[in-house]
């Protein structure tokens, strides 16, 4: 008799059962990646909001007197793929910025604060829509 030599179909499917569990959970760990860097961008974008907010805190010394009128700077709807809003508050300075990513559409929150003794603008980020997993450290 002749003994054949080869794989039975059952070992097949269950090695083809295993790559698809293992792409599968790739696949996941991908599009929560994605979505990180998607909000980085976000979060990216709203420096330059910071950055206005800061240089208009430090010439006039206080943050209430932040407005838009002496911020300079104006968010277009159309300028940014996630943003879908961002609103700086005035007499405060507080960036409010609403995203419009498919698993973290939300309000991120980042608010100003004068440091008293460096006279430097120091910023603390939060929200309570987004997912903590998509947030970076800074915002937990």
């Amino acid at each position: 008799m002749y003994k054949i030599k080869g794989f039975t179909l059952i070992e097949i499917l269950i090695v083809v059962a295993i790559i698809g569990i293992l792409i599968l959970f790739a696949w996941v760990q991908y599009n929560r990646h994605m979505t990180k860097t998607k909000m980085l961008e976000v979060i990216g974008s709203a420096r330059i909001a910071q950055l206005a907010v800061a240089e208009a805190a430090i010439s006039e010394k206080d943050l209430t007197a932040v407005t838009a009128s002496n911020i300079g700077y104006q968010f277009s709807n159309n300028s940014h793929k996630y943003i879908s809003n961002l609103i700086i508050e005035d007499h405060t300075g507080i960036i409010t910025i609403k995203t419009n990513l498919p698993s973290a559409a939300g309000t991120l929150v980042f608010t100003p604060s004068l440091n008293s003794t460096t006279k430097q603008i120091e910023w603390s980020c939060s929200s309570s829509t987004i997912n903590i997993r998509y947030l970076p450290l800074n915002c937990h």
